[in-house]
C-alpha cells in the first residue's frame, strides 16, 4: 500500500520555507518554539521532531545561545539531483515548473547539487543512468514517445525517482500527488455547501492523474447519494484542447448543474470567467478546481483549489533519497502525498 507523509514531513518542509526566509548568507538564530508552533499550528512534539530531523542534516545546529540556520556556504555536498522533463529552454508543464523552483531552490539546504535537463523533440537530450551511487534522477511525466525509452533504461535503477502516478509498477521509487485524495478533497468542499448537482470536467488524454481526481471525486459524491455529470474533453494542443473546451463548457455549465470541479489549474480562468456570465459565484454556483496559490489568488472572488502538495513532495523525496543513500529503503517505495486547500471564496 501506498505511504503517505506524516505530520513530521510537513512541518520540516514549512520550517524549510522559514530558514529560506531568514538567510542571508549568515548564520542566523531560529525563532523559539513557542512562536513556531503558533505560527504553523503543530504541537510541540512535531515541531521537535521536525528540528530534530533538520539538525541531523546539518540545517539547524544548536547551541547556547538557541539555535542556528546553517549558511549553505556550510552544508557539506553529498550528492547530485538531475531533474528531467519536458521542454525547451523552459520547462513546458506549470506544475513541473513548480516543482522545479521547490527542488532546485532546496537542494542546497539538503547537501545536493541540482541540474535540469530538458527534453523535447528540438532538445534531444538522452536520459542517462545515475553517474554514481550519490546522483539520483528525478523524473517528472513525458509524451508516450519518450517514456518507453526511459523505462527500459532506468527501470532497474535504484537511484530513479518518479513523480507521477503513471510510474508506479514501473519503477521502483515513485513520490506523487495523491490524485484521488485530491478529488474526495474537491467533493468534501462542496458537500459542505448541499451542493445537489454536481458537474465534473477533465481532459480526455488517457492521463491517469486526472483520471484517478475524477473517480475520487465521484465515488464521494456517490458515497453521499449524489451523482455527478462529467463532460470530458479531448485535445492533442494547446490550441485543440482550449478549442473543444470552449465549444462544450458554456453548454455543460448552464445545463442546470449547481457546483463544478475543474480538474487542472489550465483554463481555470476561461472556466470560471464563463461561470460568472451566468451566475454568481458561491451564492449560486460553487467552483472547485487544482491549482498553485497564484492561479487561485488570481481571480476575485479567489478560487477554492486543492493544492499540488509541491512543497510537501519535495520533502518526501529528499527524505526517500536520505533513504536510499543510508540502504534504508523499502524494496518498493510508492509515496502519495495528500494535498492541502486554498479556503477561496468560491464554495
Amino acid at each position: 500500500m501506498p505511504k503517505k507523509p506524516e505530520k513530521t514531513d510537513q512541518a520540516v518542509s514549512q520550517l524549510i520555507d522559514i530558514i529560506n526566509e531568514l538567510r542571508n548568507g549568515k548564520d542566523q538564530f531560529f525563532p523559539p518554539e513557542r512562536k513556531l508552533c503558533e505560527q504553523l499550528n503543530i504541537s510541540r512534539v512535531t515541531l521537535r521532531r521536525a528540528i530534530t530531523i533538520l539538525e541531523e542534516r546539518n540545517i539547524l545546529q544548536s547551541g547556547s545561545k538557541g539555535r542556528l540556520v546553517v549558511s549553505p556556504g556550510n552544508i557539506e555536498t553529498k550528492g547530485k539531483i538531475v531533474f528531467y522533463t519536458y521542454g525547451y529552454e523552459r520547462i513546458i508543464n506549470p506544475a513541473w515548473n513548480r516543482l522545479w523552483t521547490k527542488l532546485s531552490g532546496s537542494c542546497r539546504q539538503w547537501g545536493y547539487d541540482a541540474e535540469l535537463r530538458l527534453l523535447s523533440d528540438e532538445n534531444p537530450v538522452t536520459v542517462k543512468k545515475p553517474e554514481s551511487e550519490n546522483e539520483f534522477i528525478i523524473l517528472t511525466s513525458f509524451p508516450k514517445r519518450y517514456s518507453e525509452k526511459m523505462f527500459k533504461l532506468i527501470e532497474e535503477e535504484k537511484n530513479v525517482i518518479a513523480t507521477h502516478e503513471s510510474y508506479i509498477g514501473k519503477i521502483t521509487n515513485v513520490v506523487a500527488l495523491d490524485n484521488y485524495a485530491t478529488g474526495v478533497m474537491a467533493a468534501q468542499e462542496l458537500l459542505v455547501k448541499n451542493v445537489s448537482r454536481p458537474g465534473f470536467i477533465g481532459l480526455q488524454n488517457n492521463d491517469i492523474a486526472f483520471q484517478k481526481r475524477a473517480s475520487g471525486f465521484i465515488d464521494t459524491m456517490k458515497q453521499n447519494a449524489i451523482d455527478v455529470e462529467e463532460f470530458w474533453f479531448s485535445g492533442g494542443s494547446l490550441g485543440s484542447f482550449m478549442i473543444n473546451a470552449l465549444e462544450g463548457v458554456k453548454a455543460f455549465i448552464n445545463s442546470g448543474i449547481d457546483s463544478l470541479f475543474w480538474y487542472s489549474d489550465e483554463g481555470v480562468n476561461v472556466v470560471y470567467e464563463i461561470i460568472s456570465q451566468s451566475y454568481r459565484i458561491a451564492q449560486e454556483f460553487s467552483l472547485v478546481t487544482v491549482a498553485g496559490s497564484h492561479q487561485a489568488l488570481a481571480n476575485d472572488p479567489p478560487v477554492t483549489a486543492i493544492s499540488h502538495a509541491t512543497a510537501m513532495t519535495c520533502t518526501a523525496i529528499f527524505q526517500l533519497i536520505e533513504n536510499l543513500q543510508n540502504e534504508t529503503r523499502a524494496k518498493e517505495n510508492i509515496i502519495l502525498v495528500k494535498p492541502s486547500i486554498y479556503k477561496g471564496r468560491t464554495v
